[in-house]
């Protein structure tokens, strides 16, 4: 599951980043969480998508002409908080995006 989150970050970068613009993906461990980053420098998300953007089937104002069904980011989120992490984006419009999920390194039963 966590690599299909991780999977579904990955090709929205791509996708949203037209004309072969590169793209970041790192991994790095807080205290107690993996914090997982997928970075593009493509179109960004508009800031009044930002609040939705994980909805499912919730698609950004910006993505016309973009093929999609508004899935990826609603189940990257379901897989994050499935393993109880979290997800969000750091993002300003025609700026590019950074998108994050955790993943706590223990788990308290």
């Amino acid at each position: 599951l966590c690599a299909q989150a991780l999977g579904n970050l990955i090709s929205n970068a791509i996708k949203y980043s037209t004309g072969g613009r590169r793209i970041e993906v790192s991994l790095a461990c807080a205290a107690t969480e993996a914090v997982v980053c997928v970075q593009d420098f493509g179109m960004g998300v508009a800031a009044q998508d930002k609040e939705r953007i994980f909805e499912r089937y919730h698609r950004g104002a910006n993505v016309a002409g973009i093929t999609g069904a508004g899935l990826g980011l609603y189940l990257a989120k379901l897989v994050a908080n499935l393993h109880r992490g979290r997800t969000w984006v750091e993002s300003e419009e025609g700026q590019g995006a950074r998108f994050f999920f955790t993943l706590p390194l223990s788990w308290d039963m």
